[in-house]
């Protein structure tokens, strides 16, 4: 019974926090760059609080205010939600640098960590992975996934302000 409700509880928070993401990223306030570096970066601090993983948010913006495309925020979430709930699992990590950069309209952010890294040819699910870049694709990114001596994934993407 215990098993049960264990599975319950964790399948109870994960769909309140996916119904908190999504809503959160509809609402067009938060289609701004500097709102969605808060919110995972809040994200980040609350997973990594109570580890031994040190986690370092390094945002290189003007403060001009940013607004991203339709739908952008959302994407970028997840993919990098993911990425953190990786390296926390499986990394080994005592490290995690994010960052973020804009430069000339275009938007590279990187996360990297001194884990353990991996080699893709020996990962049994693969589904964060190929969903992580199959996102990218779709805001018209491209993102770059490379471990060895720990793990570094870049999104990049040039910005189209309308």
């Amino acid at each position: 019974m215990f098993k049960d409700l264990s599975r319950i509880n964790k399948d109870a928070k994960s769909l309140y926090y996916g119904i908190k993401d999504f809503i959160w990223s509809i609402d067009s306030k938060h289609d701004d760059l500097e709102e969605l570096i808060m919110y995972i970066k809040d994200f980040g601090e609350n997973l990594f609080a109570n580890s031994d993983v040190q986690f370092f948010v390094n945002p290189d913006l003007d403060r001009t205010p940013v607004k991203l495309p339709y739908y952008w925020s959302r994407h970028l979430l997840l993919i990098f939600k993911e990425a953190m709930t990786n390296i926390f699992k499986h990394s080994k990590a005592s490290r995690v640098d994010f960052d973020f950069d804009l430069k000339n309209n275009k938007l590279k952010i990187r996360i990297s960590d001194n884990g353990v890294g991996f080699c893709i040819d020996t990962i049994n699910r693969k589904n964060g992975l190929s969903n992580m870049t199959k996102r990218a694709f779709s805001i018209g990114g491209t993102l770059m996934i490379t471990s060895d001596q720990g793990t570094q994934i870049v999104f990049e993407a040039l910005l189209v302000q309308k």
